[in-house]
């Protein structure tokens, strides 16, 4: 939320309105109606829970009164239940729409083409009025915007054009999540070492033990039974993808970088690590514990797993961290760097 809507929108205006005083955006979420208890938009957030795999949708009102004269229409600005859009490129800039939307100026209500969208908001005592359902998960980002009579088309007047305390106005935040996640549980996991017999590779843990244990001979140290004993309901699996081998230290023993590395020295955010699959055969260098055919090994065992874990009713949750990456990443190598003017370290360094 650093960065609002505005940042993406036509700084100069045609004409400049006759306005009152600053205007004001409400939301009330959960409901069809104005609550007395409607936060104004300005930088704040709103906490939507649903199921939406059972089609649970909750509304949002939103209020608007752009305390200026002569108004053409009113509208709302938004992302809500938008994220399969994140990875459009509509304008054809070579950035996904989620990195740098479209701007905003150019699309007109009701385009459903776009991964941002606006919608008309009807007149009502003292303002105007719309109400939107919640109905996917995600984060979302709102404001509103207004055009004067006389205006031309694509002329806009955003609510964050605007200041308070000093600063400009800034979008308001949905933050629509799973109702389950109100009642979760965590027990953290790293599979390479819960179940693990020794230092080895060869005595590293597994997907496959964990979904069925180490089998005869081996004291029962954990199953999913275990983790519902304790009273949690959810696995908290730390980074599962494969990590980098450049930038590790070097082991003195075998002259090789230390394996396995660091899990949060993420090489690829779209794979599983080897090693992770008992099928897999380590080998004596960590380059050959990092092959193709090992990944498809571990996604297909994690795959296993998840799915006796959804039959135990326990839940699943990867620690994703977006924020830490390899350097030797294979992301670099896919996404061109981005320009230095939407992202200036982007373009010297990926990390």
């Amino acid at each position: 939320m650093k960065t609002h809507l505005a940042h993406f929108l036509p700084a100069a205006l045609a004409v400049m309105p006759v306005v009152l005083q600053g205007s004001v955006l409400k939301i009330s979420s959960e409901s069809s109606v104005r609550l007395a208890t409607e936060v104004e938009a300005n930088y704040s957030t709103s906490h939507l829970y649903i199921d939406e795999v059972a089609g649970d949708s909750l509304p949002v009102t939103i209020f608007f009164d752009p305390q200026a004269v002569n108004i053409a229409t009113c509208e709302i600005y938004t992302n809500l239940n938008r994220r399969a859009r994140a990875q459009l490129d509509a304008d054809g800039d070579g950035i996904e729409d989620g990195i740098k939307p479209v701007n905003g100026s150019t699309i007109t209500a009701g385009d459903d083409s776009h991964y941002f969208k606006a919608y008309t908001m009807a007149p009502v005592s003292g303002g105007y009025q719309l109400t939107l359902p919640a109905s996917k998960t995600g984060a979302y980002r709102l404001t509103a915007r207004y055009r004067v009579t006389g205006e031309p088309a694509g002329t806009w007047h955003y609510y964050n054009d605007e200041s308070a305390g000093g600063s400009l106005k800034r979008d308001h935040c949905l933050v629509v999540s799973p109702k389950k996640a109100r009642d979760i549980i965590l027990y953290e996991i790293n599979p390479l070492t819960i179940l693990a017999e020794g230092t080895l590779p060869s005595q590293r843990g597994t997907f496959a033990d964990l979904a069925n244990g180490l089998g005869a001979g081996h004291a029962p140290r954990f199953s999913l039974d275990y983790v519902k004993s304790l009273g949690a309901n959810t696995l908290w699996f730390q980074p599962i993808h494969p990590n980098g081998i450049d930038g590790r230290q070097v082991d003195p023993a075998t002259s090789q970088p230390f394996e396995v590395g660091s899990p949060y020295a993420v090489k690829n955010f779209f794979e599983v690590m080897p090693l992770m699959a008992k099928s897999f055969t380590p080998g004596g260098t960590p380059a050959s514990n990092d092959t193709p055919a090992g990944r498809a090994q571990a996604m297909a065992e994690f795959q296993s797993f998840a799915a006796s874990a959804d039959a135990a009713g326990v839940d699943v949750m990867l620690d994703a961290p977006f924020n830490h990456t390899s350097y030797d990443t294979e992301l670099a190598a896919v996404v061109p760097p981005l320009p230095k003017s939407v992202c200036p370290s982007a373009a010297s360094s990926v990390s």
